[in-house]
């Protein structure tokens, strides 16, 4: 046998014992459910630390030994043999399952998996890459988006206890405060922990402040290496896009504009408007525009803010800049919504005494704290407002 398919299948043995007596995140039985049906490849895409890894092998422990087998696309043996060389070796040898990691950091991967999706119709292959901007939609291709852990999956990995709110109980604020009761005081920590670094899962085995800088590194290495290696941007794009990310994140939400980050950066607003695209792409990022349609978007500024708190957390740590509590509220309740499912958007009107959001169904929403009045609630039909009891339900009720 070559020795670096010997070295590769050692590895891969040594690999599934590890991750026997782990904890799955909600994910992997999904992951492993796909495994059994068509089509036969599989991308699990997602920011660096959120289990991609983990979860490809626990799949992988949970088949044939002799059948399924793990390894990275960036490891030395596969660089030697060659991607596709490494595939075809140990489907010869009666591989039916290969999980392929950080595959998006191989020269020509797609047609590589293309090519071996063609030659073997029993072939399964399980590729993922911390890249998402790497991976497009394609009818041979299954993708599973992985996001942070939820609140729930960060309570269920860190105690065992599985904790799940009444279905729109947030909505109610007598309600989320009769559930977030019966855990007192324990929740108080929990969510605060969340907010700051426990929506990755590496957070769990590590020392916070340990964390925070794991969790800075992932961002800037996204940056820095995706949007040069993959977009081909230059690398002043490449450090505009990281002042970009830094002014957004130490900034109250809604007060970065196209034209201050233009002017702050010294670029193009279509060098801004390319930066921020990819950033959302990439999954740090996220774009709100208003909940409305045609010339309405066009005519409104996007409101920019960080895909999950934690992000905010990180990068304000690493700059010593205490993140905005409003802001660190408003990006865990879109999290929370958008994986309930619900579409939000910025409300259309002028003037800055206006609500937070326009839920799908026509519900406008403030978010804030005890203190926060209805000011901006004024004049709107249906309105909601979100207190801190509401969001920790809300973040429970998935």
């Amino acid at each position: 046998m070559n020795g670096n398919i010997e070295k590769l299948i050692l590895l891969s043995l040594s690999l599934r014992q590890r991750v026997r007596y782990l904890k799955e995140r909600s994910f992997v039985p999904l992951l492993r459910q796909a495994t059994g049906k068509k089509p036969d490849i599989i991308i699990i895409r997602g920011l660096r630390g959120v289990g991609k890894t983990t979860g490809m092998l626990q799949v992988h422990a949970s088949l044939n030994d002799r059948e399924s087998i793990y390894f990275s696309a960036d490891w030395p043996q596969v660089r030697k043999e060659g991607l596709y060389e490494t595939a075809l070796t140990l489907v010869e040898m009666g591989y039916r399952y290969l999980f392929i990691d950080e595959v998006h950091t191989y020269p020509g991967w797609m047609s590589i998996v293309k090519a071996l999706n063609d030659q073997f119709d029993h072939l399964k292959m399980i590729i993922s890459g911390s890249a998402a901007i790497a991976f497009t939609q394609d009818r041979r291709f299954r993708i599973i988006d992985v996001a942070p852990l939820s609140l729930r999956e960060y309570i269920l990995l860190t105690t065992g206890e599985d904790i799940k709110a009444p279905p729109g109980a947030w909505k109610d604020a007598h309600e989320s405060s009769r559930f977030v009761g019966q855990y007192y005081p324990e929740i108080k920590h929990w969510i605060e922990t969340y907010m700051r670094v426990g929506g990755f899962p590496f957070s769990l085995n590590m020392d916070e402040e340990d964390a925070l800088k794991a969790l800075f590194s992932g961002i800037s290495k996204s940056i820095r290496e995706d949007s040069m290696s993959i977009l081909k941007m230059d690398i002043s794009k490449a450090f505009a896009m990281e002042k970009l990310l830094y002014f957004i994140a130490t900034s109250p939400p809604g007060e970065a504009n196209i034209t201050s980050l233009s002017r702050n950066l010294g670029k193009s607003k279509d060098t801004v408007y390319e930066i921020i695209e990819a950033l959302s792409k990439m999954k740090i990022l996220r774009v709100v525009t208003p909940m409305a349609s045609g010339s309405a978007i066009v005519r409104k500024e996007p409101k920019l803010l960080l895909q999950h708190p934690d992000l905010r957390y990180a990068i304000c740590k690493e700059l010593g800049i205490e993140a905005s509590r409003g802001a660190l509220r408003e990006e865990a309740v879109l999290f929370a919504l958008e994986s309930l499912g619900i579409r939000f958007g910025t409300v259309k009107g002028v003037g800055r005494k206006k609500p937070d959001y326009m839920l799908e169904d026509g519900t406008v929403i403030e978010i804030g704290g005890e203190s926060k009045g209805l000011a901006q609630l004024k004049g709107f039909e249906k309105t909601l407002l979100i207190r801190d009891n509401q969001i920790i339900t809300l973040l429970l009720s998935y």
